[in-house]
């Protein structure tokens, strides 16, 4: 490379401690995903958590203007690359070369054996909590109007972060992926972007990327990586309303608020609880699939989904999408939301890339417009308005990325607390109207797969 080594690292110090310190804000999310006849807290208290600790070094809150494989363990071959790797768009790097990378905390060795594209992957490990490494772009890189995306196998992380440095770290912007809880196999990273600090970043002068794991508290923390690809973005910035559960609130106040502006969104629901307590009847669904609605798939049970066996798994899916279709909603029942938005493991991946289009569950950062990784696409907490998803929205708005909003029922007359289960009225009206101040697109799930 054509910078000396004592500048390599010291830049290589700087980002990456400024990136693990961000890391370690976040802490756990609750396990509760309780949906109306629920009690339990917030399924998302890290959005706040995180939010808070970062609000110094990231005010932009209002400034910032499938290809399938039968296993997880398919390798690489002459017939071309295996799921997640992808070959839309240009690489940024296969890992041939690792002279390329610099490892910034722990170590990276070839990894041949889980190659997804080409003759080696890369593992990222570490003996301690955090695992990094470096890649340098000496005459700068163009991100400008471009997505970001990685293949990514997780054996030891619970999070992943990536730091686009443009181009100094004073001019940085940084994606941070939750993974779900106790997820080892491979998935496709899209990178939205979480954080900036005050310095506004040029995209087009990308001088470094910084690819950090986040494991155990005691480690030992190790991913392996492939694939770093960019794909073109969108002209525009988007969001996806998810209104979880199909609570007569969401029909009664929501979609009259989105019918004013012209707006549509998903309702996930489990056609066997449809018209229980208070929530909407097939009658008023079939209103909102008129509206443009997507009624998509989010089968609950009694039990962890992900814990039951690969065929009882693939049953309650298979049952839940098809019963959606045979009620009329076909276009909505392509597109699955995690039960339990927290819990994926890859035997479940591999059946909603089996059976859907799509699939969604909590990953508490924007993504690209659409996901590479459609499958898990991440779900950020909507009620977190001012400890995060404003910035979000802004942040979506400025780099041209999506969003997707996680809807509880709504409440009139209380104030809004992004710890509860619910959100307020106000707080709603606020989001609605922050999200059309800043000229997102509002779109569907159907929008995200067929036409961006």
């Amino acid at each position: 490379m054509d910078r000396d080594l004592s500048r390599r690292q010291t830049l290589a110090a700087l980002g990456v401690t400024s990136t693990i310190a961000c890391a370690g804000c976040l802490g756990s999310l609750t396990d509760d995903d309780h949906d109306g006849d629920e009690s339990g807290g917030s399924p998302d208290e890290t959005e706040a958590e995180t939010e808070s600790e970062t609000e110094n070094s990231d005010d932009t809150d209002d400034e910032a203007d499938p290809a399938e494989s039968d296993t997880e363990t398919d390798q690489a071959t002459s017939n071309g690359p295996h799921w997640p790797a992808i070959e839309t768009g240009d690489v940024v790097s296969d890992f041939e070369d690792l002279d390329r990378w610099e490892a910034t905390t722990g170590r990276i060795e070839p990894a041949p054996a889980e190659a997804r594209t080409g003759t080696q992957a890369a593992t990222i490990e570490s003996d301690g909590r955090t695992a990094g490494a470096s890649t340098f772009f000496p005459d700068g890189l163009d991100l400008e109007a471009w997505d970001v995306s990685m293949a990514i196998k997780s054996e030891s992380a619970s999070r992943i972060v990536v730091e686009f440095i443009a181009p100094t770290t004073e001019e940085r912007l940084t994606t941070v992926r939750l993974l779900p809880d106790e997820y080892d196999g491979w998935f496709r990273l899209d990178c939205g972007y979480e954080h900036k600090p005050a310095g506004e970043p040029d995209l087009s002068n990308v001088t470094r990327l910084n690819v950090i794991a986040v494991g155990p508290e005691d480690g030992p923390t190790r991913i392996q990586v492939d694939d770093l690809r960019r794909t073109e973005a969108v002209d525009n910035g988007k969001a996806i309303l998810a209104f979880y559960g199909g609570h007569r609130s969401h029909f009664d106040i929501a979609a009259e608020l989105l019918e004013e502006r012209g707006w549509a969104a998903a309702v996930p629901v489990d056609p066997r609880r449809v018209g229980d307590g208070n929530r909407m009847d097939f009658d008023e669904l079939h209103q909102l699939r008129e509206r443009g609605w997507d009624v998509c798939s989010y089968p609950r049970i009694d039990s962890d989904l992900t814990e039951q066996s690969e065929d009882r798994q693939r049953t309650v899916i298979e049952s839940v999408r098809d019963a959606l279709a045979d009620r009329g909603f076909a276009d909505g029942s392509r597109h699955f939301f995690a039960p339990s938005w927290r819990q994926m493991t890859p035997t479940t991946h591999a059946l909603v890339r089996d059976l859907h289009e799509s699939g969604f569950l909590f990953g508490s950062c924007p993504t690209g417009a659409p996901p590479t990784g459609i499958h898990m696409t991440p779900v950020v907490w909507g009620p977190a308005l001012h400890s995060g998803v404003r910035r979000h929205v802004n942040l979506c708005d400025q780099y041209k990325k999506l969003t997707v909003l996680r809807i509880p029922r709504i409440v009139e007359g209380e104030d809004g607390d992004s710890n509860a289960n619910s959100m307020s009225l106000a707080d709603f009206e606020h989001l609605l109207d922050h999200l059309e101040h800043r000229g997102l697109d509002v779109i569907t799930p159907s929008e995200m797969v067929d036409e961006l």
